[in-house]
């Protein structure tokens, strides 16, 4: 079991501890060092990521094709959801900042998982539109 306590976890909040470990259970520990791209932007990848350590930005490509970090995420937080929800490429680039340390979560086999368990899934998506909904607050915020 990763080394992250699971209870402060965005996508597993609500969730029984034995719940939790049954969609552990479908994810593999990947590192990735800074620099490193979990995922790219335009560039599908069918994966979801729970950050267990380190640190990520988001970065987009803006109109005049620059880059510009969206925000920075860490531990007990997800990315790769939007991509998952909507099945589009994803939006934005993360790059690992120092050392980090994911849970990777097949994409098709979390979506089937969640259709096997109701009630399971329908909280996963809950907490995963609130994560969307967090970041989308934040950007907007900072438009600001």
């Amino acid at each position: 079991m990763p080394s992250l306590d699971l209870e402060h976890c965005t996508m597993l909040l609500g969730l029984s501890p034995q719940e939790k470990e049954r969609i552990i259970s479908l994810a593999e520990t990947r590192l990735y060092q800074p620099g490193e791209h979990l995922i790219e932007e335009n560039h599908p990848h069918g994966q979801l990521f729970l950050i267990l350590k380190g640190e990520v930005q988001v970065k987009a490509t803006t109109g005049d094709q620059r880059e510009e970090v969206l925000l920075v995420l860490g531990p007990g937080q997800v990315v790769g959801e939007i991509e998952l929800l909507d099945n589009g490429p994803p939006p934005a680039t993360v790059e690992a900042t120092q050392p980090t340390r994911v849970l990777a979560f097949p994409g098709r086999a979390l979506l089937d998982f969640c259709a096997a368990h109701p009630h399971i899934g329908y909280r996963l998506m809950r907490n995963l539109a609130e994560s969307i909904g967090f970041k989308i607050r934040y950007h907007n915020l900072s438009l600001r």
